[in-house]
């Protein structure tokens, strides 16, 4: 089974495009290729929500919930930083009580936890739990891929995806990880345009920002070509209305190895 196969939660979790930007503070992102220690970045501006427009049936605590869920995925807010439902309300002119509805959603998907009297804070997820998170990511998409697959990817959809397989390619000389990460997460967002599943599109949307935020904690650069062939056996199965081959494409992210020169870092 494919679970038993992740071993490499570094390479999935990149592979997947789970970070949309690099990280801005000491914490480690896990995907930088082995070089020098670079300078210390400039300190980041605290997080803070915007008032916007609210379009349909949106609510106040929609608009939180996306905007702080959206901060995590771009690497705003890092994991143990503390979330203050004073300062968000105060910020958009708004009660508590909405506030803390969004953060009582995010709570649930798992990317915020309380700890009452104390803090409220965006989730500390161990290597542990990111491996579990990025195991059951792979075996959900992977059904995903194969339902698009069967159903019919449009040429549209496929000229988008080969558009952000160049992308990813062109990023990797010289190594850029914020394109990289970007062209992955567009790349594979696009299958699920596609798959007449909408629990198990549901069921990806969800455990995959875990392993964003999981991301952020785990060491380990990672070398893109095998990434990049993986991606080529994605979109060479959806183009031939393929669902095996699509599952196979999945699956062999997780074959793809660390090797020991990978891992080190020049003094």
């Amino acid at each position: 089974m494919v679970v038993d196969r992740i071993e490499h939660t570094d390479i999935l979790a990149f592979c997947i495009g789970l970070v949309k930007s690099h990280p801005m503070t000491g914490i480690s992102d896990g995907l930088q290729r082995p070089g020098p220690v670079p300078a210390r970045p400039p300190l980041r501006a605290r997080f803070r929500l915007v008032p916007t427009p609210l379009a349909g049936p949106a609510s106040v605590g929609d608009a939180v919930y996306d905007q702080i869920l959206e901060a995590l995925q771009q690497g705003r807010l890092q994991p143990g930083e503390r979330l203050h439902d004073g300062e968000f309300a105060a910020q958009l002119g708004v009660s508590r009580t909405p506030v803390r509805e969004a953060l009582l959603r995010l709570r649930e998907l798992g990317v915020v936890e309380f700890a009452p009297a104390r803090y409220t804070r965006v989730a500390i997820i161990d290597e542990t739990q990111t491996r579990h998170a990025v195991a059951a990511w792979v075996t959900v998409y992977a059904a995903i891929a194969a339902l698009a697959a069967s159903s019919g990817v449009p040429a549209s959809t496929l000229s988008a995806m080969a558009d952000a397989h160049a992308r990813f390619a062109a990023a990797r000389e010289p190594f850029d990880i914020q394109a990289l990460a970007a062209a992955n997460a567009d790349f594979y967002d696009r299958p699920t345009k596609h798959c007449d599943n909408p629990m198990l599109v549901r069921c990806a949307d969800r455990v995959v920002h875990v392993v964003r935020l999981g991301l952020l904690q785990l060491p380990g650069p990672l070398n893109p070509d095998p990434l990049h062939a993986a991606q080529a056996a994605l979109l060479d199965a959806l183009a031939a209305a393929d669902p095996r081959a699509a599952r196979q494409a999945i699956y062999r992210i997780a074959a793809i190895p660390l090797t020991p020169e990978t891992r080190q870092h020049e003094p």
